[in-house]
């Protein structure tokens, strides 16, 4: 009877964890939808701001030179 219990506790806590883990995965899915929305409409303060910045300075360190463009892309 302990054994069963035992057992059964195990496959509760493996359910939680697994929709938990999901759960975490879809809250990271709609923080990046977040940020890649305000990036798009031209956000220049805080994180879409900060892999802009990361961005260039990637390809810069790469020798590659950024054309006068803004930050859409656009020349």
């Amino acid at each position: 009877m302990l054994g069963t219990i035992r057992l059964l506790l195990r496959f509760v806590w493996l359910a939680i964890m697994v929709l938990g883990a999901k759960r975490l995965l879809e809250a990271i899915e709609e923080g990046l939808d977040q940020v890649i929305a305000q990036a798009e409409s031209g956000e220049t303060q805080g994180v879409p701001g900060s892999l802009h910045r990361l961005h260039d300075a990637l390809h810069r360190g790469h020798g590659h030179g950024l054309p006068d463009s803004d930050a859409a892309g656009e020349m």
